[in-house]
C-alpha cells in the first residue's frame, strides 16, 4: 500500500468539499497510525532488484517490474503468505512457487 494514494485520496476529498481540513487531517494520522501498527516498511535492497529482474525473465507470469520488485521483497523476507486480488499476482505465484493468494476459502 503506498501511503501516498491515500494522501491523495484525502486531499482530493479536501478539494471537492466532502470534508473538511482538521477532518482531513484526522483520517490522514488515523491512517498513519494504523500503518504504523500494523505494518513493517521494507526497502528493497540490491538483492530484492536481482530476484525482481529473475521474476521478470519468467515472461509467462505477466509480471511487471513493481509488482516483481514487491514480490521479491516479500520472498526474500521470507513472508508466509502473500494476500492480493490480483489476477497476474496469483498467476505469477502459481508459476514462482511463492505463497500467493486471495486469503479466501472456495468451496
Amino acid at each position: 500500500m503506498d501511503p501516498s494514494r491515500v494522501s491523495s485520496l484525502i486531499a482530493r476529498e479536501v478539494h471537492t468539499g466532502a470534508l473538511d481540513a482538521p477532518a482531513a487531517a484526522r483520517a490522514d494520522a488515523r491512517f498513519e497510525a494504523m500503518l504504523d501498527e500494523s505494518f513493517s516498511v521494507l526497502l528493497p535492497s540490491a538483492a530484492d532488484f536481482g530476484l525482481a529482474k529473475r521474476y521478470l525473465g519468467e515472461f509467462a507470469t505477466g509480471l511487471r517490474a513493481r509488482d516483481a520488485v514487491h514480490l521479491a521483497v516479500a520472498y526474500n523476507h521470507r513472508a508466509a503468505a502473500i494476500g492480493t486480488l490480483d489476477r497476474v499476482w496469483l498467476k505469477a505465484g502459481e508459476i514462482l512457487r511463492l505463497p500467493v493468494s486471495t486469503g479466501m476459502q472456495t468451496g
